[in-house]
């Protein structure tokens, strides 16, 4: 009787509860949070910048946005773009990402799309969901994480507008987009992605989610794959735009 009282403790989710919080304290205090540009200490785990490092950024404005997707093929997919800050080589943000991408930190994610959702129209969009850019069943497997699908629960949680990761999947593997040029960035992906949930897609509209625009390739073939699925309107946000 004894051992079955003790399989059905109530109190071990709270004892399991308290001694991850007591885990997580003790890590903070023998490895603070710091900023990945500089080092100085940040006020949680999940900010990846202190003020000064992020106040550097240079903000990407929407006429800069803008005048980039008219240079692009991908302006007659994508209704409008935004993008948080402009990405330099080397600089504060080139950090960021590789470490939210490269260096295992998704919980940096969900910060920097809680940022992000203060250079989203959403009055003027009236979007019906946000979608990251999926990422291949074997990069995933690789990584274990979608950078992308962290920004978009962020974005969510700010805005009040669903994440909806499920309704768009990248049916083939790409190389990754780094050191192509333009015209193979776009043969690269390419009819790589398909809604995956057409019915939902139908008459709607979609913001889709990345990290950097660059020349707009993966995010013209995501919109691509939505408008064929019958998407009202696609438009896009990342947190940076190369600055060339």
């Amino acid at each position: 009787m004894r051992a079955q009282e003790n399989q059905f403790d109530e109190t071990a989710p709270v004892r399991t509860g308290w001694l991850r919080a007591c885990l997580h304290g003790a890590l903070g205090v023998l490895y603070p949070p710091q900023c990945v540009e500089c080092g100085v200490r940040t006020a949680a785990p999940d900010v990846p910048l202190c003020p000064r490092c992020a106040a550097g950024i240079e903000r990407a404005t929407p006429q800069a946005v803008g005048e980039r997707l008219q240079r692009l093929a991908a302006a007659d997919v994508i209704a409008d773009a935004r993008s948080l800050w402009v990405f330099d080589a080397q600089g504060a943000l080139q950090s960021v990402q590789h470490a939210l991408k490269y260096q295992n930190q998704p919980h940096i994610g969900h910060t920097l799309g809680r940022w992000m959702a203060d250079v989203v129209p959403t009055e003027a969009w009236m979007p019906d969901g946000f979608v990251p850019v999926p990422l291949h069943r074997q990069r995933w497997l690789e990584r274990g994480y979608n950078q992308s699908e962290t920004l978009t629960k962020g974005l969510a949680e700010a805005t009040g507008v669903p994440s909806c990761p499920d309704i768009l999947a990248r049916v083939r593997p790409t190389a990754s987009q780094t050191g192509l040029a333009r015209t193979q960035r776009w043969r690269n992906v390419a009819g790589a992605f398909a809604a995956s949930q057409p019915d939902r897609v139908a008459g709607q509209a979609w913001v889709v989610v990345d990290d950097v625009l660059t020349t707009g390739s993966t995010a013209a073939a995501a919109a691509h794959a939505l408008l064929h699925a019958g998407a009202s309107q696609v438009f896009l946000c990342t947190l940076g735009m190369a600055r060339t």
